[in-house]
């Protein structure tokens, strides 16, 4: 790389006066932030934590509601950005509304994950985030109906094809299985078949997720001031961008292909499409490392988020398999109910099948879901802010500018909060006025798992669509339950921030006798790689 380097700097010597000047401007900056920014006075609790150290995240957060309960006093955690204050659980609804010019989200996450360097954010190579956010909240979830078919059809031939026969139990790495099969159907909605289908293009949507995460680690292991340099030199920080150049190459047909239609609303509705709709000015619509990088990144988010939860409750029904039978039953009287018949051209007749009207009457089904999210959550800390300038509370405190924020998941409201009860919510549903309410989807002081306020998970719509869409063919196509050894072995590892399914554990699946599906084509099946 210097040997590269060395040839241009000596025939245009003012960039390495450039370079130098700018290194000069980051320490100076980088300085007066360090010694100008105001502390807000609050105990550490990784001070005064009292179990092994260095501690995680999982126990100073239990050491702080231990301390200082949820309601009224503030501590910090340490943070690899900076240190975190958690806030009251009260408040949010104070903090929820205010503008990101006060609050922000994005300048938390830039300081979390590095972009600019892990290309984590849509906004590392010049794209708008509020495009790819109007895309997936409103466009996205708009057409989620029209969508549903060819998620069912994904889905079907990626268990087709990636799940063993099973006639009897056969252990299954499920973890690997389901990150596939999500990666399938997320293509599918995001640039359509038979892109989707690619091996390379699932390769690569696959490995950005991973990639992501490591290019953050090891960018970050250097001081600020040689970062800029050091992202020349490292491995990791080569294969995002690898990612990203493989990316443009494998979307730019499906790009030239929508630009010609996607005004026309007969077109079939894709993330892309909604892309191009939603871009500010011609230039940005025709920009292919804007377009590649956005799907890219709006992948990462999918991806990661709904392959956990599938997996985690996949792992919760094997290991509490008496849940899969009402399951069932209510998956099978919900499109009965919503007369789900969809066409099948193959056998030239009609079949029930899911669609959005019969997910939503389902609420045995979102209750497990979100249980398992409020057992083993994703994240435990939730609400990331950054003040960008001084904030003053009703209650008279000050967030100096510069303080990064949070609140913690309260595992406090419930009652036998250690107890997973599948149907805890669809039951708190029954209850007069309460039919509405309880939703997974849902966000609020109580149900933080996509965050709340402005800033709340926009896909959590498709996401937890699609979860349900699995969830359901696994439990009417397979029994499931955990060999005898993996039911004492730890389901969850500490991440981070929160807890993700162990990738070692195997489940037991076994073909039900139930009416097959529809036979699908050797040629359809023989194209996911």
């Amino acid at each position: 790389m210097l040997t590269q380097l060395k040839p241009l700097v000596q025939s245009h010597p003012e960039l390495l006066v450039a370079a130098v000047a700018l290194g000069l401007l980051s320490a100076a900056f980088y300085l007066y932030q360090k010694y100008h920014t105001k502390d807000f006075k609050a105990p550490n609790i990784a001070d005064e934590f009292s179990g092994p150290q260095p501690a995680q995240i999982h126990e100073l957060i239990q050491e702080g509601y231990k301390k200082y309960g949820s309601e009224s006093t503030y501590y910090k955690i340490p943070q690899v950005h900076a240190d975190t204050v958690i806030l009251p659980i009260n408040k949010l609804d104070e903090l929820k509304s205010l503008p990101d010019s006060k609050l922000s989200a994005m300048e938390d996450q830039d300081e979390r994950f590095l972009p600019h360097y892990s290309l984590g954010s849509v906004s590392a190579v010049g794209g708008n985030v509020e495009v790819g956010r109007a895309s997936v909240k409103r466009d996205l979830t708009r057409n989620l109906q029209k969508l549903e078919p060819d998620v069912n059809e994904e889905i079907e031939i990626a268990f087709s094809k990636l799940m063993p026969t099973c006639e009897d139990w056969t252990e299954v790495e499920i973890m690997s299985k389901i990150f596939k099969i999500v990666a399938l159907a997320v293509g599918r909605v995001f640039v359509g078949n038979p892109l989707n289908r690619d091996p390379e293009y699932i390769r690569t949507t696959m490995s950005f997720t991973k990639d992501t995460f490591t290019a953050m680690g090891a960018i970050r292991a250097y001081h600020p001031l040689l970062r800029p340099f050091a992202q020349y030199f490292l491995k990791e920080i080569q294969n995002v961008n690898t990612a990203l150049e493989t990316m443009k190459r494998l979307v730019k047909p499906v790009l030239e292909k929508n630009m010609a239609c996607y005004e026309d609303k007969s077109t079939t509705p894709s993330l892309s499409v909604f892309n191009l709709r939603n871009a500010p000015d011609a230039k940005y619509r025709a920009n292919l490392d804007i377009h590649a990088h956005t799907l890219l990144v709006l992948s990462l988010a999918a991806l990661h988020t709904t392959s956990t939860v599938t997996t985690n409750a996949i792992y919760d029904l094997a290991e509490r398999p008496w849940y899969a039978e009402p399951l069932r039953a209510e998956a099978a009287a919900a499109k009965e109910e919503a007369g789900d018949l969809v066409e099948v051209p193959e056998i030239g007749d009609e079949e029930l099948k899911p669609t959005k009207a019969s997910v939503a009457r389902m609420k045995k089904l979102d209750s497990f879901l979100k249980e398992g999210q409020r057992i083993h959550p994703i994240l435990i800390i939730h609400f990331r802010r950054k003040a960008m300038q001084d904030i003053v509370l009703k209650d008279g405190t000050l967030i100096p500018a510069g303080t990064h924020v949070a609140i913690a998941t309260d595992p406090t409201p419930w009652e036998d909060v250690d107890s997973f009860d599948g149907f805890r919510w669809s039951k708190l549903r029954e209850q007069p006025g309460q039919d509405t309410k309880h939703h997974f989807v849902a966000t609020g002081p109580d149900s933080l798992s996509f965050g709340h306020g402005s800033h709340a998970c926009p896909g959590r719509h498709y996401a937890v669509e699609q979860v349900k869409l699995i969830i359901m063919h696994l439990i009417e196509n397979y029994e499931l339950k955990f060999r005898d050894e993996d039911q004492v072995k730890p389901k969850r590892i500490k991440s981070a921030g929160g807890y993700m399914p162990n990738p070692q554990i195997k489940v037991l699946l076994k073909k039900r006798q139930v009416a097959p599906l529809v036979d699908r084509k050797d040629s359809v099946i023989a194209s996911i790689g």
